[in-house]
């Protein structure tokens, strides 16, 4: 089920701000699930159980505040550099416990001052660069969020929700 949060909304990626949006941002909760296998069921799954949780954010933002720090956000989840010599880690673990240099605070602030924060999200692979009809730029973006160490998606969420 997906929730959307109604806009405008500004954006912040680690506490700076990337933009706003107008419609809004939608929130999909996304849980990877396992076959069991055994010997009585061949290859016929016997039951699954649910291996994780993370959730997608997609929004197309509006009048960045830095076309080029935006731009920056979808070459961080391709490369991270913490590992001790310095190297660049291709596709490598991160989140609590795990590399935690692609992953950032993502805030979402809504247009009555409600706040969202998930602790570890990390920009994934958007659509494309879109002009509307309006003539304004809408840059599509995608976060994908991991739990924090409590095992929670957001670490905030606005008073309506709980």
């Amino acid at each position: 089920m997906a929730f959307h949060v109604p806009g405008p909304c500004q954006i912040y990626w680690d506490e700076e701000l990337l933009g706003f949006t107008k419609a809004g941002i939608i929130i999909r909760p996304v849980a990877t699930w396992e076959p069991i296998l055994d010997d009585e069921h061949g290859a016929a799954p016997a039951d699954f159980i649910q291996t994780g949780k993370s959730c997608v954010v997609e929004t197309i933002l509006l009048h960045p505040s830095d076309y080029a720090g935006v731009a920056s956000l979808f070459a961080m989840t391709l490369l991270a550099a913490s590992d001790t010599a310095g190297a660049n880690l291709v596709g490598s673990y991160a989140g609590p416990g795990g590399n935690d240099d692609i992953y950032k605070a993502l805030t979402i602030v809504e247009a009555n001052g409600a706040t969202w924060t998930a602790d570890f999200a990390v920009s994934g692979d958007p659509r494309e660069i879109r002009l509307m009809s309006t003539q304004e730029l809408g840059l599509p973006m995608l976060f994908q969020i991991v739990p924090n160490a409590a095992g929670k998606l957001f670490s905030a969420v606005p008073s309506y929700i709980t």
